[in-house]
């Protein structure tokens, strides 16, 4: 049998470590130390795995030269993402001080959702399907 696919979008970042502790202090992403990877030889952060029940983000450096540019609304660059209850992730993350553009709405096609944006601009769609 074969096992469900997933998906990690990666997205390019100005600062890997920073970008890893907005996703670990600010949205609630575990982080560890030794997901963050860095150049061999010096201690530049060059890549990071940000986890949260089971969903995984890919943070990039972004290359010398290259602009971080999610774009903006409503073609923004981002990711949706399914979780059970929108309603206590905006509790939560209104706590932590996350910047949420949206707050939790039903949406056309009938899910509920909440927009946030990252440290860099991305917009993560949080969605509670409707019961």
């Amino acid at each position: 049998m074969e096992s469900a696919w997933t998906v990690a979008p990666i997205f390019r970042v100005r600062d890997v470590r920073a970008a890893a502790a907005h996703y670990r202090d600010v949205l609630g992403f575990d982080m560890p130390d030794e997901r963050i990877l860095t150049e061999p030889g010096n201690d530049n952060a060059i890549y990071a795995i940000a986890s949260r029940s089971g969903v995984e983000i890919h943070l990039g450096r972004s290359r010398d030269g290259w602009r971080v540019d999610p774009g903006e609304r409503p073609n923004a660059l981002g990711a949706y993402l399914r979780v059970p209850d929108v309603r206590a992730l905006h509790d939560e993350l209104a706590g932590r001080g996350a910047r949420i553009i949206q707050p939790p709405t039903v949406e056309p096609w009938g899910d509920l959702v909440m927009v946030v944006l990252d440290l860099d601009g991305y917009e993560l769609g949080f969605a509670t399907a409707p019961a």
